[in-house]
């Protein structure tokens, strides 16, 4: 089974996305904070990363250039998955590192495709 860290700290919006890609097997660990996701994925290596960016603590932007700084996470895959659609914030997604940005709301569709072209990132 595969499984995915969820950086998230809304508990409801942190449920939806485990229940989705539980229909992809995917097994879930959810962090609640930045800090909490960085230690997770360091000791946990996921296959991917569902991370959002306004965190309680420091913002997924951070976390993300974080996780491509660290030699244990650099290759991980990241999807953004947040609220903030408009160009400036995909665009500076992409650049700290991201592999697929995904804008609430979402389809299943449309995070299962993200979810591929990143794994699919790393497979290459």
């Amino acid at each position: 089974m595969s499984s995915a860290l969820i950086i998230e700290d809304s508990p409801d919006q942190a449920r939806l996305l485990a229940d989705l890609i539980a229909l992809r097997s995917y097994k879930s660990m959810i962090a609640d904070s930045g800090r909490e996701g960085l230690r997770l994925a360091r000791r946990l290596s996921p296959e991917v990363i569902l991370l959002d960016l306004m965190l309680p603590d420091t913002d997924g932007f951070e976390v993300c250039r974080r996780l491509r700084s660290d030699p244990a996470t650099r290759t991980t895959p990241v999807v953004m998955v947040t609220a903030m659609e408009s160009p400036p914030y995909r665009q500076r997604g992409y650049r700290v590192g991201a592999n697929a940005y995904v804008t609430k709301p979402f389809s299943s569709e449309e995070l299962f495709g993200a979810i591929q072209t990143a794994v699919g990132w790393r497979d290459d």
